[in-house]
């Protein structure tokens, strides 16, 4: 799930929706959506799937989206800077959803567990159906309770924890190759492949704004 906030509007193109002006966006997994170039400032942040912080933020979500209003996304662009990393999606669910309560808050903990005890770096290959092995459940069944825990299908959510894990270690001062393969890609282009379809640009330029490292 990713949050976009300017302080002055940007222009956004959503998929079945198309071009919005607006001054902040919350975009769910899986929406295909393009900002528009701007030499303005923008606070991107991409929200950890499995957190109930997120989870709350998920319920205000209509068609895998929703606009903020210009006081949410100042409220924001003020709150992100003083913010830990380890907090932001706390932060931004208290300031979008003070009072939801909601089904996507309900904790499944053999899901949490079996997201916590997954290996590091992950296999090259993990299927849905051996997760669903590893907590005795069907593959659909499985596939379900998955989707509600984290709001997003499994290989979605592996290619996400992959894409987390490399940057993490970039941001450590690994090389993107060392990254790569920390992360369990099969190698730097395979990483770099991933990373371009996810975000819309290649790793290097991410080091070259130096963002990261």
């Amino acid at each position: 799930m990713q949050l976009v906030v300017a302080p002055a509007p940007l222009r956004i193109w959503l998929d079945k929706v198309g071009w919005r002006e607006c001054h902040g966006v919350v975009i769910g997994p899986d929406l295909a959506h393009q900002l528009a170039q701007t030499g303005q400032a923008m606070k991107m942040v991409y929200l950890e799937p499995e957190r109930d912080s997120t989870r709350r933020i998920a319920s205000r979500l209509r068609d895998g989206w929703c606009e903020l209003n210009r006081a949410e996304a100042l409220a924001l662009w003020e709150q992100l800077d003083q913010t830990g990393l380890a907090e932001l999606s706390q932060v931004v669910a208290d300031a979008l959803c003070p009072a939801v309560e909601s089904a996507m808050q309900r904790h499944d903990a053999p899901m949490q567990r079996l997201l916590d005890e997954l290996p590091r770096p992950l296999p090259e290959k993990i299927t849905a159906r051996q997760l669903a092995q590893a907590v005795h459940l069907s593959p659909s069944r499985f596939q379900h309770r998955f989707v509600q825990h984290t709001g997003m299908a499994v290989r979605p959510y592996l290619r996400w924890l992959r894409l987390l894990t490399a940057l993490t270690a970039i941001a450590r001062g690994a090389s993107l190759t060392q990254g790569a393969v920390e992360a369990g890609f099969a190698d730097a282009a395979h990483f770099s492949r991933t990373f371009r379809r996810h975000f819309g640009f290649a790793p290097r330029h991410l080091l070259r704004m130096h963002l990261i490292g």
